[in-house]
């Protein structure tokens, strides 16, 4: 196992733990999917991808929630745009809780939003 690998699985397991902490159930892929896990809580589902603190996915489309851990342990939720786009439509309480009051930043371009709509 490469040394990225073993970080990442270390990272995966630590979301998982804080998740499950939570009381969230957590599924987690098995290598060919498109996020790293999926959590449910009382009937809704969000997909997971988790990062190390500084990294930055491109693939918004593919995941609910960025979980990036920091380096304390400590596991920070990020909205992708598209989902935080439709959460004001459909409303899913798990996606609420997981990302608290978050809000797109002020230099978020109206081009981004388009994009993510």
């Amino acid at each position: 196992m490469r040394e990225s690998q073993r970080v990442g699985s270390i990272r995966v397991s630590r979301v998982s733990v804080d998740l499950q902490e939570r009381g969230i159930e957590v599924f987690l892929e098995n290598g060919i999917n498109s996020f790293d896990m999926v959590a449910h809580k009382a009937g809704a589902l969000v997909r997971i991808e988790v990062k190390g603190p500084t990294s930055h996915s491109n693939n918004s489309a593919w995941y609910d929630v960025l979980a990036r851990v920091i380096t304390d342990g400590q596991v920070q939720y990020t909205p992708s745009l598209r989902m935080y786009l439709r959460h004001k439509v459909v409303p899913n309480p798990l996606f609420q809780e997981l990302i608290g009051d978050w809000k797109p930043s002020m230099h978020t371009t109206n081009k981004r939003m388009e994009a993510a709509r």
